[in-house]
């Protein structure tokens, strides 16, 4: 398992709509929205969380995104040069390119 809503107690709605990707050393990206951002006062917008694995999914270490990346459906891709490429919605539709290959 990827996080589950226990590890974050303080967020509403706990990890969903995830994302993953493969990066250029074979581990793997998971970037997933942990609260609503549906503007009501207990559902702002939170970072997203971001989880590596790399031991093929066995074992996963995750963290709050850094801020500005508050948004809703993430998908992610890695270019064939290395970065990885970040696109989300909500508030509005927002595209992150990560200038090394690994998101911050």
């Amino acid at each position: 398992m990827v996080a589950e809503k226990r590890q974050w107690p303080t967020f509403e709605e706990g990890p969903c709509e995830n994302a993953l990707t493969v990066l250029g050393d074979g581990s793997l990206l998971s970037v997933m929205r942990i609260d609503g951002g549906d503007g009501k006062p207990h559902m702002q917008h939170k970072p997203l969380l971001q989880a590596r694995s790399h031991d093929k999914a066995k074992s996963w270490q995750a963290s709050l995104m850094a801020d500005p990346i508050r948004a809703s459906r993430p998908r992610l891709i890695t270019l064939p040069s290395g970065p990885v490429a970040l696109l989300t919605i909500r508030p509005s539709i927002m595209l992150w390119i990560s200038v090394r290959p690994a998101l911050p």
